[in-house]
């Protein structure tokens, strides 16, 4: 968990995903959120529509050596966004519904859904901002990154609120206070090793810009996770020293570094409480650079504490690229890249560690202004821990792009 990505504080107040024990459906989550964007669209609204259909074969699709399943998929997916502002304000409302179906899986037939709603408030010196996203999607998806839960088919639905507060004391120095709520729930998790939980944190930062190039700043994070069904909770506190950069015009780099202070508590296989000390450095590193040609280059480097869907956090060492080059005026090359080392918390070891990788290449070209057609080959690759071997997969897609104007 560092300050600028991590599980928050539960809230005395229950905010849940369900109401009256009915799960939300994927689709009503999309198509009320659809609504409310489409409503929207008026004289003082910015509005648009999307939509994508999609072919694809991968040759395991639940990244499983011992369930190995290839096919091809047929994807479609529509979205909408309306914008609105003023002198003072902004509102921007999002929704998206994805569905896939497999030909010869019927059983990893997915669908995903996600709506977002982003606000805010600016004052002379001050800005609010309240961020705030429901989603769904399955955990073909949604554990990649994390548990690496990927062999079964489950929905997953997230609530996630983000206040924050900035102030600018003076011409050089800045004040910020943050804060994050996060509720994850699972559809039928029995037997599956997933299991629900909360997690929150709050965040303090300052900053001060010592020259036109330079800024330095000093944070502080607090967080908590629980998981509701294995009553494991963990408490964090991060401190971190960082400074940004500008080595020119179209180069800059970032850096926030320092130590965090776990406590975790756990039941043990003999049905012992247990509570576990541990400490470790939390840090981000980045690096962005600009061409001439329009091309974009960005590198991320960071380790952090990750809430997941296995009743504990993750300590989480991640590597991330991405390079953008446009071609020509219709052709654009996009390569993308990211590696993660997921371990446990401490020394009492809970769960094997893993690693994970994937890669992707995609070129898009615009028939059209508001048309484009999209190739995209992906590759997957994971490993546990004490385990020599590995499992990979291979994805290639083709789709067709509208942007309404």
């Amino acid at each position: 968990m560092s300050a600028q990505d991590s599980p928050p504080r539960p809230i005395a107040l229950s905010l849940r995903c369900r109401c009256a024990g009915v799960e939300p459906r994927p689709w009503v989550i999309a198509f009320s959120s659809l609504a409310v964007a489409v409503a929207a669209y008026g004289q003082q609204w910015e509005f648009e529509p999307t939509a994508n259909l999609g072919l694809s074969y991968e040759d395991n699709i639940r990244l499983n050596s011992d369930q190995s399943e290839s096919g091809f998929g047929a994807t479609i997916r529509a979205a909408a966004r309306a914008r609105r502002s003023d002198e003072v304000s902004e509102l921007d409302l999002s929704a998206a519904l994805r569905h896939e179906e497999f030909a010869d899986h019927s059983d990893l037939n997915n669908t995903a859904a996600i709506v977002n709603a982003d606000w805010s408030y600016q004052r002379p010196r001050s800005e609010f901002q309240l961020d705030q996203t429901l989603s769904t999607q399955s955990t073909l998806t949604s554990e990649a990154t994390t548990t690496g839960i990927t062999d079964v088919n489950r929905q997953q639905f997230r609530l996630s609120i983000r206040p924050s507060w900035s102030y600018r004391v003076d011409e050089y120095s800045n004040l910020s206070l943050s804060a994050t709520f996060e509720d994850v729930s699972y559809d039928d998790v029995e037997g599956t090793g997933l299991s629900n939980y909360r997690a929150g944190s709050v965040s303090l930062a300052a900053g001060r810009r010592l020259t036109e190039r330079l800024v330095i700043s000093l944070a502080s994070l607090y967080g908590r996770f629980e998981s509701q069904d294995e009553d494991n909770s963990t408490d964090n506190l991060v401190f971190q020293l960082g400074a940004e950069y500008d080595l020119s015009e179209s180069l800059s780099i970032s850096a926030l570094a320092g130590l965090r202070q776990t406590e975790s508590e756990f039941v043990d296989i003999f049905g012992r409480r247990i509570t576990e000390e541990s400490s470790g450095p939390a840090y981000s590193l980045s690096a962005q650079k600009r061409f001439g040609s329009g091309a974009a280059l960005r590198a991320l480097a960071s380790r952090e504490l990750r809430p997941s869907g296995g009743a504990e956090v993750l300590d989480t060492t991640r590597l991330r690229l991405r390079y953008s080059y446009p071609v020509d005026e219709r052709l654009r090359l996009i390569l993308s890249s990211q590696a993660l080392r997921n371990r446990q918390v401490g020394e009492l070891q809970r769960r094997r560690g893993r690693d994970y990788a994937n890669a992707r290449m995609g070129f898009s070209y615009q028939l059209r202004p508001s048309l484009s057609v999209n190739f995209d080959y992906r590759y997957r690759w994971q490993q546990y821990e004490d385990d020599a071997s590995s499992v990979d997969a291979n994805r290639f897609s083709v789709s067709l792009a509208w942007r309404g104007r």
